[in-house]
């Protein structure tokens, strides 16, 4: 595995890189086996017996199948990350130095989000017109000519843009994320400028109402990033980030006990709710976590986006816990999980297009030399898979991403209007 010969200084909220980047490698590995395997979906005491009552079907080990719960904890920590700069802004002298952030934000946002995606759209386009894609996600219409791939493509890429409508799963299934992303991050930005002129309290206390009623309508992708924005906000209220400084109020978070029990008491909790089972979809719950299906409105159909948003609350709880923890934010500051959190953006987007491309060809290979239906043929072609999507990752990361967070910034330069 690639790493950064020389890490720079953590700040009071690299940590959250860390989040993102395990939370992406979840993701990944969730998607390698996607389709092959129904029991770690599954609740523990699901039926039939004799295919489930397995132990990684159990918190905490089911966190690695949780991928729907990770696409959660993105949106969380996106929020408090975007939200950042625009409130330490806010809180600085001369006070136009706050829009000046804010629209820079709200400018920068799209390019910074589907520049990449649309790198990553071309190259997957590309392997599809030579027939290399090898994947369940495939579009509805036949595309045989260069011209009907470069259609798709442009048409593909402005149904994406727009994050209104309903998604359209084309080659790859995991950019559904990226128009709710840019809805979720206008709704922070959107958010910060109505409350910018209210009193510190009654900002924070507006924020979780909205948040709030977010949560009882099942809006999870609302929530998440009302929950994220307020989190942010409460740790400016208790000025844990006035600088990018490593230095963290102590006070608050390691002098009473009771403060680190309650924190831990939090985490544990998110945690086992981040380990709500997917399958299936009308009836996901098990006897594990029956009880959080009869809270909260009842639906008509299925319990997915009831499941979903206690997936989501769990997330806010453990986002919450570590904010204020030191010792949990360690969890997130080692190197392995800086690096993956560097990378993490590459990674998830990259790693479809590289199953799609060589998993059932390694897997038919893996069974050819050791015998057909083997599980040793996954463990074979996740051995080679693993540190080749890394690899990639990292490359995309290098290549496109870091581009695209210059471009935005070029971009923003160079069309803003001077004073």
């Amino acid at each position: 595995m690639p790493m950064p010969p020389t890490p720079h200084p953590q700040t009071s909220t690299a940590w959250l890189n860390g989040v993102r980047g395990l939370a992406a490698l979840i993701v990944a590995f969730v998607h390698f086996i996607a389709g092959e395997v129904d029991p770690p979906f599954s609740a523990f005491s699901a039926e039939p017996p004799h295919e489930n009552r397995r132990i990684y079907q159990l918190p905490p080990f089911r966190i690695i199948f949780a991928d729907q719960a990770m696409v959660a904890l993105f949106f969380v920590v996106s929020a408090y990350s975007i939200s950042i700069g625009p409130l330490k802004a806010r809180e600085s002298t001369p006070r136009g130095n706050f829009l000046d952030s804010l629209s820079s934000s709200v400018f920068r946002r799209p390019i910074r989000l589907y520049m990449p995606v649309a790198v990553l759209e071309f190259l997957s386009h590309i392997a599809y017109y030579l027939n290399l894609y090898r994947w369940s996600s495939l579009p509805d219409e036949k595309l045989e000519t260069l011209g009907d791939h470069i259609k798709h493509y442009f048409s593909y890429m402005l149904h994406l843009a727009n994050p209104f409508f309903p998604f359209q799963i084309a080659l790859n299934i995991q950019v559904w994320t990226i128009p709710a992303e840019f809805m979720g991050s206008c709704f922070v930005y959107l958010t910060i400028l109505a409350t910018a002129n209210l009193r510190p309290a009654a900002r924070l206390a507006v924020i979780v109402l909205i948040a709030v009623i977010a949560i009882w309508h099942l809006s999870w992708l609302l929530s998440t990033f009302m929950c994220g924005l307020a989190i942010a906000e409460y740790q400016l209220l208790q000025h844990t980030f006035i600088s990018d400084s490593t230095r963290i109020s102590r006070s608050r978070t390691q002098g009473l006990p009771l403060n680190s029990a309650l924190n831990t008491i939090l985490f544990v909790l998110g945690f086992y709710l981040l380990c709500i089972p997917e399958h299936p979809a009308d009836d996901p719950w098990g006897s594990e976590y029956r009880i959080f299906s009869t809270i909260g409105p009842s639906l008509p159909s299925d319990q997915l986006p009831k499941a979903q948003m206690w997936r989501s609350i769990g997330g806010v709880m453990c986002m919450f816990a570590t904010s204020r923890s030191p010792t949990l934010q360690m969890l997130f500051n080692t190197r392995v999980a800086q690096y993956l959190g560097k990378i993490s953006f590459g990674l998830y987007l990259v790693h479809i297009l590289i199953f799609s491309l060589l998993r059932n060809e390694l897997v038919q290979l893996f069974w050819w030399v050791i015998g057909e239906d083997s599980v040793f043929g996954w463990i074979g072609a996740g051995a080679v898979l693993g540190p080749l999507v890394v690899w990639c990752g990292d490359l995309f990361w290098k290549v496109v991403d870091v581009r695209a967070v210059r471009l935005a910034r070029w971009v923003d330069g160079r069309l803003r209007a001077q004073n």
